[in-house]
């Protein structure tokens, strides 16, 4: 609808390659600080701005994001919260830290999550009945009826360790040089997060063939 109006807050650095895991330094903190404050400003001069979606972590940095909600609420926003989280291994899914994490949640009006999986664990840390499944895939069965059967597959997102790239490769390697399939194409839309790391990825397809 061309009559919503949207502003974007992204504490992206806005590199093409950017390490998510890395320490943290003092160049980014005040980069954050400085987005932090152009966001408040933004909700006391626009006060008519209805609806806010907040995309949100389950480590270290949701101590970011939580200030980000908190400020939306202050300001009497709909906050919608898209959670990204896993379920286990994340400094906020900690046993002694996950009810406090439901609780900083529950002041959202609506809570994405990834799966049936995802809802059925946090719902019982969050309060009210808030929290809804927007899945991260899709089923081909969806769009076509008919039966698909190729060799080709999509891959999208970052190509690190932490979003399990080297995973993929390493089955690859597994299905063409152990079991001889053939044919196999994944189409890769992503970039490394070091320029080393995509020689890396690189010298391991050439080596591997």
């Amino acid at each position: 609808d061309s009559n919503v109006q949207f502003k974007l807050f992204s504490t992206s650095s806005g590199n093409a390659r950017e390490d998510l895991y890395a320490k943290k330094n003092l160049g980014q903190f005040f980069r954050f600080i400085k987005l932090f404050v152009s966001f408040i400003i933004f909700f006391i001069k626009n006060r008519d701005s209805k609806v806010c979606h907040l995309f949100v972590v389950s480590n270290i940095a949701f101590i970011r994001d939580f200030l980000f909600l908190l400020v939306l609420k202050v300001f009497g926003k709909k906050v919608v919260v898209h959670l990204h989280s896993k379920t286990s291994g994340e400094f906020f899914v900690k046993s002694n830290l996950i009810r406090l994490f439901g609780k900083c949640l529950s002041l959202a009006d609506s809570i994405l999550v990834l799966s049936d999986e995802h809802k059925s664990f946090f719902s019982r840390y969050i309060k009210g009945n808030k929290v809804s499944v927007l899945e991260n895939f899709i089923f081909s069965k969806d769009f076509t009826t008919n039966k698909v059967k190729n060799n080709e597959w999509l891959y999208v997102g970052r190509l690190t360790e932490q979003k399990g790239f080297y995973d993929l490769l390493s089955a690859v390697d597994v299905c063409v040089n152990k079991h001889g399939y053939s044919g196999i194409i994944i189409n890769c839309l992503g970039l490394a997060d070091t320029d080393e790391n995509q020689h890396r990825i690189e010298k391991f397809i050439e080596d591997k063939k």
